[in-house]
């Protein structure tokens, strides 16, 4: 009797050892993961960001955020509105003009995902001008679709664990505010150039 609980005790401090293990390796995965999606995120975007604090902007600069929608929809989630009125915010404060660009990972057809990142960024030009403290003129937007990925698909189908790789494809599925120009001159300056 004594020997098979001594066994049990044993076995049980092996499990709890090998978890222990696991649950370190596992962590360790997900900082190098994350790591990773970090590094690809600043390379795409030449590592040029903003945030809602800045107060010098440059041409170009990002603001990635997580806008969340009804499943295959544009219908703008309620937990996104709190940002997207801090970004309304700051849009009335800050004379820049803005494009939102939508994305989506490649799963899907490539026909359906870019319509349907084009109804999700007229969902938020509409959301952030529809109270007319925005000119309509300062925000453009598009729907790219699958078509300009952070994280290649080939790279995605390399790992087997199916928690990477929808960390990777959630990376894909972005929206992004770009910082076109910074005031009316500079978008006329850009409309001389390319015309």
């Amino acid at each position: 009797m004594k020997r098979a609980f001594l066994l049990l005790v044993f076995c049980s401090v092996g499990l709890v050892c090998h978890s222990q293990t696991h649950r370190e390796d596992s962590i360790l995965k997900v900082h190098k993961i994350d790591s990773l999606i970090e590094a690809k995120t600043k390379a795409y975007f030449n590592n040029k960001f903003f945030t809602l604090e800045d107060t010098v902007f440059e041409v170009g600069s990002v603001l990635m955020c997580d806008i969340d929608y009804s499943y295959n929809k544009s219908h703008i989630l309620n937990d996104s509105k709190p940002f997207l009125d801090s970004l309304k915010t700051f849009l009335t404060q800050n004379e820049i003009y803005i494009n939102i660009e939508s994305h989506t990972d490649y799963r899907g057809s490539e026909q359906y995902n870019l319509k349907l990142t084009d109804r999700r960024a007229w969902a938020l030009k509409n959301y952030l001008t529809q109270d007319s403290l925005i000119n309509k003129e300062r925000i453009s937007y598009k729907g790219y679709g699958e078509n300009q990925p952070i994280i290649e698909q080939s790279f995605i189908d390399s790992y087997s664990e199916q928690c990477i790789r929808e960390r990777f494809h959630a990376t894909n599925r972005r929206t992004v505010f770009k910082i076109t120009a910074l005031d009316e001159c500079d978008v006329i300056k850009s409309f001389i150039i390319y015309e």
